[in-house]
């Protein structure tokens, strides 16, 4: 109940800072301008550095996968932010990127034998979230409808499963792992294992005196 609180306590912030976003984004674009770009770049190396060294240290060496997924990722990234009008469309990215993650976990942790019905249950709750983001805007004063950005929040939430399954993902335990050895039991000299005293081959013998 807590993980779908804080789900919704997300989507909640996503819609309350809405209104806000641009004026964030334009403060500091207005006069930055010329800085804007290669900070973004560089937030995103630092971004992709940090999750190389998790997935290093979560599978002990560097995967092709994981490298792979990130290139992957980072591309279409790029390609769909060079297409937006607005800047603050590229927060969409991150943001529905991540609530497909949050969503797949907690359908993954109510289906835990069937992992497609949980991937489709999150890919359509948060795709239906990204829409009603755009439908939602019509009613801001500050922001647009766009068709661009509705495809904007589709990709991000494609792009977040993307990195969870190829870099964030736990690896799965081995199956053919040998089950722990079951602890040695020490009988007592005094006291065997059943717990009736132990009686000595002396004591044992009538006494014929």
């Amino acid at each position: 109940m807590k993980a779908w609180l804080l789900i919704a306590s997300y989507v909640a912030a996503i819609f309350a800072t809405m209104p806000y976003q641009p004026r964030l984004v334009y403060a500091f674009h207005g006069p930055y301008a010329n800085l804007f770009a290669p900070l973004m770049l560089a937030i995103f190396g630092l971004v992709a550095a940090a999750l190389l060294g998790y997935t290093v240290r979560l599978h002990r060496r560097l995967r092709v996968t994981s490298i792979f997924c990130l290139a992957v990722a980072g591309a279409a990234a790029w390609v769909v932010s060079r297409h937006l009008e607005a800047p603050v469309e590229k927060i969409h990215l991150i943001e529905y990127g991540a609530l497909s993650v949050l969503l797949y976990r907690r359908f993954a942790h109510h289906f835990p034998a069937a992992p497609a019905k949980a991937l489709i249950l999150a890919v359509a709750a948060a795709s239906l979230i990204g829409i009603g983001d755009e439908f939602y805007q019509l009613y801001l004063p500050s922001r647009y409808f766009g068709w661009f950005d509705m495809v904007t929040n589709l990709i991000g939430v494609f792009l977040g499963l993307v990195i969870w399954f190829g870099v964030l993902r736990p690896p799965a335990p081995s199956a053919g792992m040998a089950p722990a050895p079951a602890p040695l039991l020490v009988a007592s000299p005094s006291l065997p294992l059943d717990g009736a005293p132990q009686v000595s081959p002396a004591a044992s013998r009538p006494n014929v005196s």
